[in-house]
């Protein structure tokens, strides 16, 4: 699935088993795949079905992606080295600009489509236009969440209400995938683990997940020494968590941080030591004054006769 792991809708005849294999769905219109086709048939069949993604975000996204090409793994740069082509050039799956494109065309075709939910969207566009035809199918890809029409189609209702309040018989089929690209809940237990937190406060999830989640951690959390137990909340949509945690805190700065932080320390005393010295008189030794001394005492008659000139020059007469 494309954006953000959007539903997948077909129009055509069906065949879940099909579905199954090949990583996703196949669709078909007019019959499908000939009776007794299976193996190699029905593959062969469903080579010619064409594959569509309609998703805006999917496609600015890759835009990205071959911008900076130079910054992802080496098999995607080796690809672009070599006869094989870009790889960002599908071979299987094109782009559809537009629902509109699709008007008039009857043939078997298949559509990744976002989002998911299909409470709004290309994906919700589509279902509406295929889901009163028993030849098409929908394969919702990845989790439903309550009051969404995708967690209502599990249920498989006979109809379903359009977003313009009409309301559409549904006669598609409906199949499940379990598809996320999420963590599970072992993977979060082993960073929990691994991290020894003293407060977890889960705040993404439906309400029930939520509460399955905290009551599994904190039994697994009992294993751990008493005063090592993190907490564990779920609150609602905002509100406050008071964590605990201690004042002082150590920490490491390491690597460029800290050889930052170390010449800016010496420029700082530096500057400091400049500014004493300045500020501090430079007075002479007492070896250095009683020279001084011992210079005036022998200045020439000549040289007294033009101090005291000068002096009645600054003072004037009198």
């Amino acid at each position: 699935s494309l954006g953000g792991g959007g539903g997948l809708e077909e129009e055509g005849s069906f065949s879940p088993a099909a579905a199954a294999g090949g990583g996703g769905g196949a669709a078909a219109q007019g019959g499908g795949p000939p009776k007794g086709a299976a193996g190699g048939g029905q593959g062969d069949f469903f080579k010619h079905v064409p594959v569509y993604y309609a998703s805006k975000l999917a496609t600015r996204a890759l835009r990205v992606y071959q911008t900076y090409v130079n910054m992802m793994n080496n098999h995607v740069q080796n690809q672009l080295d070599t006869s094989r082509g870009n790889p960002f050039h599908f071979q299987y799956v094109q782009n559809l600009t537009s629902v509109e494109d699709l008007d008039g065309d009857e043939s078997p075709k298949v559509v990744l489509a976002s989002p998911g939910m299909l409470q709004s969207g290309v994906s919700r566009r589509l279902f509406e236009r295929w889901c009163s035809d028993e030849k098409n199918a929908v394969v919702l890809a990845g989790y439903s969440v309550e009051g969404t029409l995708a967690k209502k189609l599990l249920s498989e209702p006979d109809e379903i209400t359009a977003l313009d309040g009409r309301v559409l018989p549904r006669k598609c089929a409906v199949v499940s995938v379990s598809f996320s690209a999420h963590t599970d809940y072992k993977q979060n237990y082993t960073f929990v683990n691994a991290t020894a937190p003293s407060s977890v406060v889960l705040v993404h999830g439906e309400r029930h997940e939520m509460q399955r989640f905290k009551t599994k951690l904190l039994q697994d959390v009992t294993k751990w020494p008493e005063d090592k137990r993190p907490s564990v909340s779920t609150p609602e949509n905002g509100q406050p968590v008071k964590i605990r945690f201690p004042a002082n805190a150590d920490v490491d700065v390491v690597d460029d941080a800290a050889n930052h932080r170390r010449e800016r320390k010496k420029k700082s005393q530096k500057k400091a030591s400049s500014k004493k010295r300045q500020k501090t008189p430079l007075l002479p030794l007492p070896e250095e004054a009683e020279e001084e001394d011992k210079e005036d005492d022998s200045s020439s008659p000549v040289e007294e006769k033009k101090k005291k000139k000068k002096h009645r020059q600054l003072v004037g007469p009198g």
